[in-house]
Formats: structure tokens, sequence, C-alpha cells
């Protein structure tokens, strides 16, 4: 066998990819091979998103646009860092702030925007997008080029229509629109193994987001939006522990009792640390709070140095009354089960028999450092929290 066979079908074999036998897989699978920038992660996403749509001849424009919306939520929520001079991060800047959009979007109001936005910065952003991505991409199709070659477009292309092996191939439209058709070769293995194909696009953009983000938790649980939360056994919990014994609200210092739950008879759990970082409803992490201040908190990090220790003293109190209480105890095991996913952590906190002096050491030295690791990447200190306490 040949060295190039030989470096041929072991890449096949390494793929996580199904082989076909009149395909080259083993380009495929090399795409993502060389990842300075994201762009090549979500430019094949889109394609895989219009291609399962049966639409197989695809604009530059319709591509972005699919780009842009995929990862603004995990951009402008979770404020995850696509890398330095990100060409696909830019262009979400761009429209950040031009836009009024909100960072909780939906991706048809944000491909609604780009489609007749026409501002010149978002313009040049899209342009730049464009200049190396549709041709990057396909780098193990295309072979070794010097970066002369590459930075010539015209080259590139004419050795493109010789190759039937490319997964598309480049057309200029009427001024300077273009855009790509599909090889009819790939379209049904595309089609095929969608679902494969998403999972190998997921684990490698997971795998990118933690190289460019190494302190930030949840990275697999932030390249989507989230599904609704289920905080029901947090709020069967606290609602039993506040009718057995009153407790203060940790932010207002306001009684937490019956009286004043919701109109529909709720407690409200606010995530101490915002959850579009930690991306978890972990125990330690809940707390009781009225709607309004749920509501203006919203996902801002507590800015005074007291509120840990009043979360603290909050959560060891609850611990004592399920410890004493049957029923609360119950409850309490089902809210762990659920929402406690560390088993040191409920050994260091949640375990019994610690004193409250070595719980709240415990909890401070837990959330401290995740609170201003939030801070350093960006989310804001809750500064109005004197207004909206004010009318309690």
């Amino acid at each position: 066998m040949a060295e190039s066979d030989y470096k041929k079908n072991r890449l096949e074999k390494n793929s996580m990819l199904p082989e076909l036998d009149n395909l080259p897989i083993h380009l495929l699978a090399g795409i993502f091979k060389d990842k300075n920038q994201s762009y090549k992660l979500f430019w094949f996403q889109a394609i895989l998103d219009i291609v399962s749509d049966g639409t197989f001849v695809i604009t530059y424009e319709q591509l972005i646009h699919r780009m842009v919306a995929e990862a603004w939520y995990m951009v402008m929520e979770y404020h995850l860092n696509l890398g330095p001079a990100d060409a696909l991060e830019i262009l979400i800047n761009q429209v950040r702030n031009t836009s009024g959009l909100l960072p909780t979007a939906k991706k048809e109001d944000v491909i609604r925007f780009l489609i007749t936005s026409e501002d010149e910065n978002i313009k040049k952003a899209k342009q730049k997008l464009v200049l190396n991505v549709p041709y990057r991409l396909q780098a193990p199709f295309l072979g070794k080029m010097t970066e002369k070659q590459w930075r010539d477009f015209h080259f590139i292309e004419e050795k493109a229509r010789q190759n039937d092996r490319l997964l598309y191939y480049y057309e200029q439209l009427s001024g300077k629109e273009r855009q790509i058709r599909m090889n009819e070769n790939w379209i049904g293995y595309l089609q095929k193994n969608e679902a494969i194909l998403r999972g190998w696009i997921q684990n490698e953009l997971i795998q990118y987001l933690q190289r460019r983000n190494p302190n930030v938790p949840g990275i697999p649980f932030k390249i989507h939006p989230p599904q609704k939360r289920d905080l029901k056994a947090a709020m069967k919990f606290w609602s039993a522990v506040i009718e057995y014994h009153e407790m203060n609200d940790i932010y207002t210092g306001k009684l937490l009792n019956r009286e004043n739950f919701d109109e529909l008879g709720r407690i409200h759990m606010d995530h101490f640390i915002p959850w579009s970082y930690l991306a978890s409803d972990e125990v330690w992490n809940l707390t009781p709070t009225f709607a309004k201040i749920n509501i203006s908190k919203s996902n801002q990090v507590p800015s005074e140095k007291n509120d840990i220790e009043l979360l603290s003293r909050q959560h060891f109190m609850a611990l004592q009354i399920a410890q004493r209480n049957k029923e609360i105890k119950k409850l309490f095991d089902a809210y762990t089960r659920k929402n406690l996913n560390n088993t040191d952590l409920k050994r260091r906190l949640y375990s019994g028999g610690i004193s409250e002096e070595i719980f709240t050491e415990n909890m401070v030295s837990l959330i401290e450092p995740i609170c201003q690791s939030a801070k350093n990447l960006g989310f804001m200190e809750w500064k109005n929290r004197g207004l909206v306490t004010s009318v309690f």
C-alpha cells in the first residue's frame, strides 16, 4: 500500500463520520483541522442547515446571516469570546451597535435585521468575513497551495472547476453578489447523515470555545439558547422552608413569607451568579427573592461584599430546618438529587454536621472567585439595586 493510501485509510478510520465508497470522507473530516477563527464551524453549519431544508444553491449573504444568527446568543448573552479579531464576532458587534436587538433575540429577528440593514460598517464586516471562508473551508479538497495562491481567488475558482470532489463550487451573480452551488455527489450524504454531522460540528465548536474561553464553565450548555428551566424542586423546598420559618431576602433584608409571594402564590428563585454564566441550577447558587428583585437583577452579578455571607447564612438556616423536619428533608433530598451534581460540594456544604462558620468559609471560597471571573468576562455588577429595594 502506498503511503498516501495508508494515510487516507488511517484518517477515514479515525474519523467519526460515516464512510461512503464514492466520496472522500477523509477530506471532509479535515475541514476543521486548522481553526484560527470560528468562521469554518459556523459556515459549514449554515450550509448543513440550508441543504437540509432542500436548497442547494446558496448565496454568501444567506450563509452570513445564518452564521450571525447562530452565534448571536452565545456571544451576546453568554459573553463567549470567539477569538481575537474574529471576523464573525466583529460582525456580531456591529449588528449589536446598530440594531437595538436584545441579546436574547430570536434567530429570525437577527436574520430579518441583516437582510434589511444598509449600515456601511455591517457591509464591510460581511465582506471581510467572506474574504476567506468560502475557500479556506475546502482547503483539504483543494490541496496544497502557497499563501500567494490562496489570495488569488480566480486561481482558486479555476482550480475548483477542475475538481469533482469538492463540497461546492463558486458562482458570480450580477454585480458583486456571489453564491455557492452544492456538489450533487455530496447532497445525499449531508442530508442522510445530518444528525451525525451536527453532533460533529457541536463537538468541534465546544472544543474551540473551551480553548478561547478557558475560565468559563458550562461551555456545552452555552452554544444554544437554553431550554425552559425547571425550578419546581427548588421552589417547593424554599416555599416549605419559608412557611416553616420566616427568613429574610438577602438583597432587601425584607421578610419572605406567604403574604408576599407573587399573585400566583409562587416564590421567585434567583441565580446568585447569573445563569447565563454558570448555565446550571445548582443548589448553592439559588436564593428565594421577590419578583421585582429577580427581574431587576437579571443577569447581573451582586456588587455588595456581604451578599455571599448573607446567602451562606440563609442556606445554612435552611439546611438546619431540613434536618429537623422530615417532610422538608424529603423536599431537600429531591432538590439536591436534581440540582446538586458535585459530590465534593455535597460533602463540604450539605452533608450536615459542620458549623455555620465552616459552611460560610466554604461558600465564600466557592462563590467569590466565580463572581470575579464573571465580572472579568464582562458581566455587569448590579448597581441600581437601591432604586428597586427602596420600593419595599
